[in-house]
């Protein structure tokens, strides 16, 4: 976390500064080793500073800055820690952020993605369809 903050202060306050991009990539790319680690519980601490660094009023990211994708990635992996927490409306919300999304021409990242949205909505009582699941 030190490193974070050595970033935000030499970071400019200007609107595309690379060093709040580095930032948020290191966060990003940590959730992800803590994911194949098994180790969810360590990942909150960077969901809760990427959402601190979102919120309009104390960060410094503004969402549109981002490319697709890495806001398609952030919403997989919190749709991923919110099935962790057991709160599976989040995680429907967050999954189906990244499963609308996701790009087309990529099915291999969409049945990554489905893999857990459909499990998420059998928990919710809602069941996919047959066309869904042959597609992909």
């Amino acid at each position: 976390m030190r490193l974070f903050g050595r970033i935000q202060q030499t970071a400019n306050n200007s609107a595309p500064d690379n060093r709040l991009f580095i930032a948020f990539f290191i966060a990003v790319r940590a959730i992800k080793l803590m994911f194949r680690l098994n180790n969810f519980k360590n990942s909150q601490m960077f969901f809760r500073w990427i959402d601190m660094q979102f919120d309009p009023n104390k960060g410094s990211f503004a969402e549109n800055l981002f490319p697709m994708s890495w806001r398609v990635m952030l919403s997989y992996l919190k749709g991923r820690q919110s099935i962790y927490d057991n709160d599976y409306g989040k995680a429907r919300d967050y999954l189906k952020f990244a499963f609308s999304y996701s790009h087309l021409d990529n099915p291999r990242n969409k049945k990554k993605i489905l893999k857990f949205l459909v499990l998420v909505e059998i928990n919710m009582n809602v069941f996919p369809t047959k066309a869904l699941l042959q597609k992909y």
